[in-house]
């Protein structure tokens, strides 16, 4: 735990493709790449967005 205490800021990452990400599940250690994990959360925020969007262009219209 001592080391993680010590670990120093990552700075001016040129393939951001290159950072793994270490994830701890259920007692085992897993590590990703980091465009990969937040593939999934750039899709859900997209859809979010999408939605949003519905919901305002709906709402814009006359109230019954």
């Amino acid at each position: 735990m001592q080391a993680l205490m010590q670990m120093q800021p990552i700075k001016g990452i040129d393939d951001p493709s290159r950072i793994r990400v270490v994830i701890f599940v259920n007692g085992q250690m897993l590590h990703v790449a980091l465009p990969e994990l937040l593939k999934a959360q750039q899709s859900t925020l997209t859809d979010l967005e999408a939605r949003v969007a519905a919901l305002e262009s709906a709402s814009s219209g006359p109230l019954p």
